[in-house]
Order: structure tokens, then sequence, then C-alpha cells
């Protein structure tokens, strides 16, 4: 018996990233951008998150991977926000987190982690600079607030 394609998709041998993007979301569902966000709206997709940069021209919508499983499976989505925004980050939990990681978590270019960065989106422990982990480092606190204010609803 083979797998569905989805579920190849999102179970490789590594961990998959938690949150998709709308082209990923698109993909999985087999639908168009205005049929995912009325899914969202209506709370059959529980968890997306706009990240886009202050001042952008559109969101940046990214969508819990989980809940696109549970619905292409016919089972309950997640209702624990702080649950999801644990699963989203990094484990082991710890109070500083890098820019590069937070990249990887939100699926999104560095541009946008710069953006929003430079935009005070965050409290940075350590400014970015160049060379060999010149990555910015940032409050773990800071970056759940993030989330739970920019919960797409």
């Amino acid at each position: 018996m083979s797998l569905p394609i989805y579920q190849i998709l999102l179970t490789p041998p590594w961990r998959p990233r938690p949150l998709a993007s709308m082209d990923h979301a698109k993909c999985l569902l087999d639908i168009e951008e205005p049929q995912v966000l009325a899914l969202l709206d209506c709370g059959r997709l529980m968890f997306g998150f706009d990240l886009h940069t202050p001042g952008a021209h559109q969101p940046c919508l990214r969508i819990y991977t989980p809940c696109l499983v549970a619905y292409l499976e016919h089972q309950p989505q997640p209702e624990d926000l702080e649950a999801v925004i644990r699963d989203i980050l990094p484990k082991p939990w710890h109070p500083v987190l890098r820019a590069t990681t937070l990249q990887r978590c939100f699926n999104v270019t560095s541009n946008l982690i710069h953006g929003l960065v430079n935009a005070g989106a965050f409290k940075v422990l350590r400014p970015p600079h160049r060379g060999c982990g010149g990555c910015a480092l940032l409050d773990r606190v800071s970056v759940e607030e993030f989330l739970r204010k920019r919960r797409y609803c």
C-alpha cells in the first residue's frame, strides 16, 4: 500500500518545516489562494501566521503544517496556540534563537528575517555582524510574542 503524496512530502526522514508557504498549501490542498484563505477564515485550518514586514504591500502567510495534514486526513485541527508555538520553534527550549534558525522555522527568506529584525519585531540580543557566526541572536520570548500577535484570524 502506497502513501498519499502529501504524507511523503510531509514526513521525510528529517523534521519537515513547521510552517508551509501559501504556494505549498495550495499545492497540497489542490486549491487556489482564495479557497485557502476561506479555510483559514472559517477555522477549517486553525493556524496561519502573517509574517510580513512593516510596510509590505502583501501578506507573507504561513500555515501550520499539521493543520494541513489534519485537514487532508479529515482529523480535528490543533487548537492550542501555545502548543503550536512550542512546536514551531526549535527544541530543546533555549532563551536565545539564531536568526538563521528562525528563517528555517518560519520557512522564509533571510531578507524577511533581516527586515523583521530591523523593524524591531524581535528583541535583539546580539545584532548581526560580518564573519563566521555573524547572524543576529534573538530573544525567544519576543519571537513567541510576535507569533501570538501575527496569528491570521
